[in-house]
């Protein structure tokens, strides 16, 4: 994922430690929910997705962030080990300044037809809401979970701490990094 930028490892550690550094110092940190979730709607989507697979991973999940094209449907696979059973999660992201996640997402989460994940748990996460048509499509399918950004913003404050938007380009840098040895070890030898 780094490489694609042109520039080592360090470079791109480098750049992203200083983008922190002027968030902190300049811009500030955004301390209402309000503010918080704006900071997401103005994050790239790529980014988005790579801060929620650092969000699951962090709530106990190991998680491979898939890739940004033919994902087969999703961006975030979690998966961890219980007591005599195995959870797994499909996370789809959906990072929206205004629009609201329609129920044809929904339907599209559901459907996806891999008999690997007939028994996972499906989560819509987006940094806007949704439509009465996706929350009803979710109510009848009890194992998809909607999170608009009112209630992803309290998650990530519980989970990656309070000081997360400081942290932002660091979380998501690690977030690319661990995905990356995730894929490398589930790629074929």
């Amino acid at each position: 994922m780094l490489a694609q930028h042109g520039l080592p490892d360090r470079r791109i550690h480098t750049i992203a430690d200083a983008i922190d550094i002027i968030r902190a110092k300049w811009i500030g940190n955004p301390k209402t929910i309000a503010e918080r979730v704006a900071l997401l709607k103005e994050l790239d989507p790529r980014k988005f997705e790579a801060l929620v697979a650092a969000l699951w991973r962090e709530m106990g999940y190991e998680t491979v962030l898939t890739p940004s094209s033919q994902d087969g449907g999703y961006d975030v696979h979690a998966t961890r080990d219980l007591v005599g059973r195995n959870e797994r999660v499909i996370v789809e992201c959906k990072r929206y300044k205004e629009k609201k996640v329609p129920v044809a997402i929904v339907r599209a989460l559901n459907g996806l037809g891999n008999p690997d994940l007939a028994h996972a748990k499906l989560a819509i996460v987006t940094t806007s809401g949704f439509t009465k048509g996706a929350k009803k499509e979710a109510e009848d399918n009890r194992r998809t979970e909607l999170i608009d950004g009112t209630t992803l913003v309290p998650m990530l404050n519980e989970h990656l701490g309070a000081d997360w938007p400081k942290r932002l380009e660091h979380i998501v840098r690690l977030a690319f990094q661990e995905s990356s040895l995730s894929n490398e070890e589930q790629a074929p030898s």
